[in-house]
């Protein structure tokens, strides 16, 4: 019983069968609204007017070196007031919100909208699913 309502459902919300791209498959919508709300879609390539993405990228980019510096400050005043832990509690999401920047930088790169258009264009399974009998099987198991 749950089978056949997995299975009614995924064939409702998730019908890709007259998709021509991989950008048409429901998970990618997803994962490209996933990807805008975070900054990192390679929004120079692919841009469908949903998001100003290059404008929202370079916000949430300002706004990672604002929230640094402000914690770098913040621990510079406290710093003979804080305690061991609080002080490695702030230092871990200094290191954190600087991992956030290298990623929200990344994005903007020649080399990732290189890499995001051949995962799309020319590596994705979808271009592979007519070569042989075993990637159509493999295809038609996961989409």
């Amino acid at each position: 019983m749950w089978s056949r309502l997995y299975n009614y459902l995924k064939g409702f919300f998730y019908n890709d069968s007259n998709v021509f791209s991989p950008l048409e498959f429901q998970y990618m919508r997803h994962q490209l609204l996933i990807m805008h709300s975070l900054g990192s879609w390679a929004e120079k390539r692919y841009s469908n007017g949903f998001f100003a993405g290059l404008k929202y990228n370079l916000l949430l980019i300002i706004v990672s070196i604002v929230v640094n510096s402000l914690a770098f400050v913040y621990i510079w005043q406290n710093r003979h007031k804080t305690t061991f832990f609080d002080m490695g509690h702030h230092i871990l999401c200094i290191l954190l919100t600087s991992w956030v920047f290298q990623r929200l930088i990344l994005t903007r790169t020649h080399k990732y909208q290189e890499m995001m258009r051949d995962y799309l264009f020319e590596f994705h399974l979808f271009y592979y699913k007519d070569q042989s009998q075993y990637s159509a099987k493999i295809f038609a198991l996961i989409h």
